[in-house]
């Protein structure tokens, strides 16, 4: 896969202008990143208050897995929302110098993933400070980090490309991200939906980013590793990844033309 060959290949060039512009963004900035991490907290501790009494739930419980949730759908969000301008934002660059037009979108990936791996502090807070028991399987969650920036690629390209050539993309895959934060098990649980209508539960399990979820928080909160989550993730991951190089190798040249 040309995608992933460029990912390596090139790994000097995009992961330079990523921790530049990381650097840019929070110079003189005594925190830097972790300024996130504090916002996080904040804000999965209030939403639990909250959202603990009206879903009638376990307030250790739910700030454990609201702030895990939380965390993941921040990097999913962004790296979505974020991608119709990848090309965009960077035509100069792409004007200008002839690199491998995959380079612009490893950088933002890989400085959202930054962002992401920031927020370790923040899930061994609660972790330790709630008393959650960590079995070994936790360590699976490498490859759920894996797995998940591997997604993260292939949908950010296909998203940058054809928004590149239609702008009016950008609004809708916002609107979209919105709606997917509500239907997806963010900040209610799942067991809601079975308990009241089980027989559309159904439309839970086909939603990619439950799945998502599930390969950071079965580890984590549970012990176990969910198989069937971490197959779904994966072969998104091997077949969206094949699927975008082939839309690149016929189109990439005409990315130029359409800026």
């Amino acid at each position: 896969m040309q995608i992933i060959k460029s990912l390596f290949q090139d790994y000097f060039i995009w992961s330079f202008m990523g921790m530049s512009e990381i650097k840019k963004r929070y110079r003189r900035s005594i925190l830097g990143p972790f300024w996130l991490v504090l916002s996080n907290v904040a804000v999965v501790f209030s939403l639990s208050a909250i959202y603990s009494i009206i879903l009638k739930k376990d307030f250790n419980w739910y700030v454990i897995y609201l702030g895990i949730g939380f965390v993941i759908w921040q990097f999913i969000s962004s790296s979505l929302s974020e991608s119709t301008e990848y090309f965009i934002k960077s035509s100069n660059l792409i004007k200008t110098y002839r690199i491998s037009v995959y380079n612009y979108v490893f950088k933002e990936i890989g400085k959202n993933f930054i962002f992401l791996i920031h927020n370790l502090p923040f899930w061994l807070l609660i972790i330790f400070f709630f008393n959650v028991d960590i079995s070994l399987n936790v360590i699976v969650i490498i490859f759920s980090y894996l797995i998940i920036f591997l997604n993260a690629i292939w949908v950010s390209s296909i998203l940058a490309l054809i928004s590149t050539r239609y702008r009016d993309l950008s609004p809708i895959v916002s609107t979209l991200v919105q709606l997917s934060f509500f239907a997806t098990p963010v900040l209610w649980d799942i067991s809601h939906i079975i308990e009241i209508r089980p027989d559309v539960a159904w439309i839970i399990y086909i939603n990619p980013f439950y799945h998502i979820l599930e390969i950071f928080r079965g580890p984590i909160m549970n012990g176990v590793i969910p198989y069937q989550s971490f197959m779904v993730c994966l072969a998104l991951a091997i077949f969206g990844n094949i699927f975008s190089s082939f839309i690149f190798n016929k189109y990439s040249r005409k990315i130029v033309l359409w800026l």
